[in-house]
């Protein structure tokens, strides 16, 4: 059905959206902070793998707070020796991003709402009320960009900082370095006609994710910040089994993907650092499992 979106709601989606920070939403959803924390002594976890003279180093990272401080001298000192940066996102580009939003993110009479077990939408109407936005919120949103502007609620509710998640950080340290920075999309249209391309099921899923990591936001925070990949797993364990659809396009698709590259990455010489959502190196089929899978030598290195 050709879509029929009045003009002026459209715009101002487009504006909260971007406002809140698009870029950081579409390939992960994160939930709500708890109190300030600060890193343990080993901080987040970080890994290296070595192949004669090349190295990459892969960090798992987490949306935070102002307050959150994760940046270690050991996490510093690695991407420092790095010559070259990989993200998962590419650079924000909000006029591309509306227009693709406009176009592909909107049908008539479609509500997510209809779409999810009354246990979600009992989360989802919570959400809202909570943001202070109306039931009908979701109304004509396509699952892909209902998910977006759930995930975004969830970070604005909760102050969680885009200026200061990690791939922002990393990104302007690069650039001020003078690194190349690469990422998994080649730009903001490969990005969403990804998202918009993934079963709805797997959209769907990754839905119900997003409202199940909201709940465990603090505990996962904590945990993270200690560098406690146990308990990590141990949260990643279960999402697996409860969400598999999900699980089976990031942690299985997706990880495969990035270790292919990675395999590429270590024949140049160069020393890369990797900078992917924790959710990538914990649980079933994360990425450094399939990496030692490959042959390769992966080391914690805090």
């Amino acid at each position: 059905m050709e879509e029929r979106w009045p003009i002026g709601a459209r715009e101002h989606t487009m504006k909260q959206l971007w406002g809140f920070g698009l870029i950081f939403a579409l390939a992960s959803a994160w939930g709500a902070v708890s109190q300030p924390t600060r890193a343990g002594s080993a901080g987040p976890a970080l890994w290296v793998v070595r192949n004669d003279d090349a190295a990459v180093y892969v960090f798992g990272r987490m949306a935070v707070n102002s307050e959150a401080q994760w940046l270690t001298p050991t996490i510093e000192e690695a991407f420092d020796s790095s010559n070259v940066l990989w993200l998962e996102n590419p650079r924000a580009d909000g006029d591309r991003g509306n227009e693709l939003i406009g176009r592909l993110g909107f049908a008539e009479g479609y509500s997510v709402l209809d779409a999810i077990d009354q246990s979600n939408r009992n989360r989802v109407m919570r959400l809202l009320e909570r943001a202070g936005m109306p039931a009908d919120a979701l109304e004509g949103r396509k699952t892909w960009l209902a998910n977006l502007f759930l995930s975004q609620l969830i970070d604005r509710i909760n102050n969680i900082d885009g200026s200061s998640f990690p791939d922002t950080v990393l990104r302007q340290r690069a650039e001020a370095q003078g690194k190349s920075v690469l990422s998994e999309w080649r730009d903001i249209e490969e990005l969403v006609e990804y998202s918009v391309g993934l079963e709805e099921t797997v959209q769907l899923q990754m839905l119900g994710k997003a409202l199940y990591d909201a709940e465990s936001y603090g505990a996962r925070l904590d945990a993270w910040l200690r560098g406690d990949v146990e308990a990590l797993s141990m949260v990643a364990d279960g999402t697996a089994i409860e969400f598999p659809a999900a699980h089976r396009e990031v942690n299985v698709e997706r990880n495969g993907r990035w270790a292919s590259r990675i395999r590429t990455m270590l024949t140049d010489g160069n020393t890369e650092f990797v900078a992917v959502g924790i959710g990538h190196l914990v649980g079933p089929d994360n990425l450094l499992d399939q990496l030692v899978a490959a042959g390769l030598k992966v080391e914690r290195v805090n």
